[in-house]
């Protein structure tokens, strides 16, 4: 995973970057700090993601036992992010900061939900789009030569991606694809159909993948 998250190009840490305080982190003012790996140094976290200065907020009461155990600085991310994603981009902070990370984190591949939520938390740092370039390689390729989308996954990409974009168009035909190749059941097929024939700009889109691939209708018929 640590080659799919590149932040910007930064000076060198300081010697002090790995010494308390940690960071403390909430989401919306709710703490999410159990539900990530511990001890991020707080200059680290500063020096790769210079937004987070704008959220460092006082601890909740429920929080303040962390920081006599140790110096703790609580940062409130306002932005409706999932934990998960949040997570995987504090493990690759913690890489770089020269803190023990377990090589099995970083051999896993998150799934497409993962990866959408991972590319959400990027762009609520406010850090370039740029760094992103390995993960949604890998969202395509996982569309490309992986399971049938379903339906989650395709609600979370919509969301997230413009029309148009690499990574929708990726989605589009993975779903032609994996109808022609019976990869749904009746109930999978008809939820989806469901869903995007609700609107007309996502009927629009679809349709217009559909017709790129004749054989979608033909299955249609049978």
């Amino acid at each position: 995973m640590s080659y799919m998250l590149e932040f910007p190009p930064h000076a060198p840490l300081p010697t002090s970057a790995r010494s308390p305080p940690y960071a403390l982190f909430f989401v919306g003012g709710v703490g999410v700090y159990r539900d990530l790996p511990p001890k991020l140094p707080l200059r680290v976290a500063l020096h790769l993601a210079p937004k987070l200065r704008h959220y460092i907020h006082p601890l909740s009461t429920n929080a303040t036992y962390l920081a006599l155990r140790a110096p703790h600085v609580g940062i409130n991310i306002p932005a409706n992010i999932n934990t998960d994603g949040l997570g995987w981009i504090v493990k690759r902070m913690l890489q770089i900061g020269g803190e023990a990370v377990s090589k099995e984190v970083f051999s896993m591949k998150p799934s497409v939900l993962t990866s959408v939520s991972i590319h959400e938390a990027w762009l609520a740092l406010e850090l370039p789009l740029e760094g992103l370039q390995a993960l949604h390689a890998h969202i395509q390729t996982t569309l490309s030569f992986g399971d049938p989308v379903l339906l989650k996954e395709i609600k979370a990409i919509w969301s997230a991606f413009p029309i148009g974009s690499p990574i929708m168009l990726e989605m589009g035909l993975n779903f032609v694809h994996s109808h022609i190749n019976l990869g749904y059941t009746t109930s999978e097929f008809s939820s989806i159909r469901h869903w995007y024939l609700a609107t007309r700009g996502r009927c629009d889109f679809f349709r217009s993948i559909e017709k790129q691939v004749p054989e979608f209708d033909q299955v249609q018929k049978l």
